[in-house]
């Protein structure tokens, strides 16, 4: 599991690049190794399904292996979102990206790739603690992805000729928000791995209350 968030990892930073860079060599690399994560996440599954068929856990060891099947459709997922700005790349450049949607994609994609990492150190610490920061941290690409859409939706009432390029851009934006909550959805997972509480659907300052009494 770590290995293939490690991997993902990589996905996103080089997809990021290659879309703000308007670097397509590296795009097409990005495209070719999502086939690697997909993998991956197959021979996951199959361990864990084995290990449940044959083993039969219970209690810590059930919700672990359960926790791990949950974290592995996410960072697939993740890898697919990846993919998307990869594939963005061609369009986005054709569109002669502004100074101003580079900077807010590259905030956006700085958050969560710093997301990501923290997340992959939870998996190695299993600190809930630091789960609850990075599910904090979520806020903060919601708020950004906010202003970014509401910059293009001025720009193209301002500049018609931009709404092509304004949507093809929203789309790479979506696609890192979306990273945002695949990731929050790890960290909920691996919550309910320490304290076997369900924490999904729960806002954040009862969640925080919910990790003090621990």
């Amino acid at each position: 599991v770590l290995k293939m968030g490690t991997l993902v990892k990589k996905q996103l930073s080089d997809a990021l690049t290659a879309l703000l860079d308007g670097d397509e060599k590296l795009a097409k690399k990005v495209i070719k190794r999502d086939s690697k994560v997909n993998a991956l996440e197959v021979k996951i599954d199959e361990v864990c399904t084995g290990i449940i068929a044959i083993r039969q856990p219970a209690a810590t060891d059930l919700r672990f292996i359960l926790s791990l099947i949950k974290t592995i459709t996410d960072f697939e997922r993740i890898g697919d979102e990846a993919e998307k700005l990869a594939v963005s790349t061609r369009n986005v450049k054709e569109k002669h990206i502004s100074e101003q949607e580079y900077h807010y994609l590259r905030s956006m994609g700085d958050m969560v790739i710093e997301m990501l990492t923290r997340t992959i150190e939870v998996i190695q610490s299993l600190d809930i603690d630091k789960a609850f920061d990075v599910i904090k941290q979520d806020q903060k690409v919601n708020d950004e992805y906010e202003k970014f859409l509401n910059y293009l939706v001025d720009r193209m009432k301002d500049k018609p000729k931009t709404i092509k390029s304004g949507l093809s851009i929203s789309w790479s934006a979506r696609a890192l928000e979306r990273i945002g909550d695949h990731l929050v959805n790890i960290n909920e997972y691996l919550i309910y791995l320490v304290n076997g509480k369900d924490v999904r659907y729960i806002d954040l300052e009862d969640l925080e209350e919910i990790l003090n009494e621990d």
